[in-house]
């Protein structure tokens, strides 16, 4: 099966953990999502983000989602590695953790950001 939907950003709130040379920083986010598609529910999302000085980051962090996936209620958490490169930010990520159920524990997958606060997401089962 299929995983796809897209996720809207709800609320990004990001400080600045060091400023280095050259205006690059090392930063830490934490983000609220709403999903839809095969996904309903919603998530808290804690990354780290390295900016160079041209303004792209790299960033690494863990996704908490609840919701439900075809009326089943599930708890994923989705660790991640992405780049934010000329406004746009994209992501490979892996389950490392399914409640209840086990079957999507290592499965792996991507997100893209479109226009809007809103991103797809997809992986396969």
């Amino acid at each position: 099966m299929d995983f796809t939907g897209t996720f809207q950003i709800l609320d990004w709130q990001e400080s600045t953990e060091q400023a280095l040379n050259m205006n690059t920083k090392v930063s830490k986010a934490l983000i609220k999502q709403q999903y839809s598609g095969v996904i309903q529910g919603s998530s808290n999302t804690h990354y780290l983000l390295y900016y160079s000085e041209d303004g792209d980051a790299t960033f690494t962090g863990f996704e908490v989602i609840t919701g439900v996936i075809n009326e089943q209620a599930y708890q994923l958490t989705l660790k991640h590695n992405g780049h934010f490169i000329n406004g746009v930010a994209s992501s490979q990520f892996v389950i490392i953790q399914s409640v209840p159920e086990s079957h999507l524990l290592g499965k792996s997958g991507r997100f893209d950001s479109t226009e809007t606060g809103k991103a797809n997401y997809s992986f396969s089962e």
